[in-house]
């Protein structure tokens, strides 16, 4: 498809440059007459092309379809990113929650544990 539409335009560049080389050479009815005549059926071609599949209309819907697709699978990825995200900041305030009660916990069993030990110290010594 794309191939075809190369060639098109280079067949098109070599009538727009005898057009060019005219006028240059100041025969304006023969460049007239190539520019309305093969000149504009190749313009046609180039803009819906013989087929219907290779003009520029075409490619150009093409081009945006292609970057609708791609916009529309940007935005998902945005998306589930984001909820990944959150997901992730959650995950991470439950497991700090869930630390912070243990070190509570493991601070209040050594607080025990050290107080008993400082009841053991008070008693006399023997003589």
């Amino acid at each position: 498809m794309f191939c075809l539409f190369s060639r098109i335009l280079k067949d098109w560049k070599t009538i727009r440059t005898e057009v060019i080389n005219l006028t240059k050479k100041g025969k304006l009815d023969d460049a007239i007459a190539i520019t309305t005549g093969k000149g504009l059926k190749h313009i046609n071609i180039i803009n819906s092309g013989a087929d219907g599949k290779t003009g520029l209309n075409y490619l150009m819907n093409y081009a945006n379809d292609k970057a609708e697709e791609f916009q529309n699978i940007a935005k998902s990825r945005e998306k589930r990113a984001l909820i990944e995200i959150i997901i992730i900041l959650v995950s991470a305030i439950i497991l700090t929650f869930f630390i912070i009660l243990l070190l509570r916990q493991s601070l209040k069993t050594a607080r025990r544990v050290t107080k008993k030990r400082r009841t053991f110290k008070t008693f006399p010594k023997p003589c």
